[in-house]
């Protein structure tokens, strides 16, 4: 199988048992997402990893404009799903002025780099 076909199928399975756990059995969802998210360094290195590995294979198979433009859906789609939660949301963007964006340092380069990347290779390809 192809690695493409390996991702996609990780993804497929993780969001059908994401979704059985939300219908089923939404407190121990809620006690899995505390788990992942109770130490957000140790959850930044965890996703870090993956995406560096799920990166290589994607960013050695697709040009990064598709890359970019399935990243604007998944955006969206992300948006889609919290947009409900708006209220809760909003207190976000206080917390996060409080807290300081430096412990976000990382992903904010990360997604800096990407956007120029995909600026570069729309201007000058």
């Amino acid at each position: 199988m192809a690695s493409t076909r390996v991702l996609a199928t990780i993804f497929a399975i993780a969001i059908v048992l994401k979704l059985i756990l939300i219908i089923s059995r939404s407190n121990l969802w809620v006690k899995a997402a505390g788990i992942m998210l109770g130490n957000y360094r140790r959850t930044m290195v965890i996703y870090l990893m993956l995406a560096a590995i799920v990166g290589y294979y994607v960013l050695t198979r697709f040009n990064i404009i598709d890359v970019a433009a399935v990243m604007l859906f998944t955006s969206l789609l992300i948006g889609i799903a919290l947009a409900p939660y708006s209220a809760s949301l909003l207190k976000l963007p206080e917390n996060v002025m409080r807290v300081g964006v430096g412990k976000a340092w990382l992903p904010m380069l990360i997604w800096g780099l990407l956007a120029l990347w995909v600026l570069y290779a729309v201007l000058f390809n």
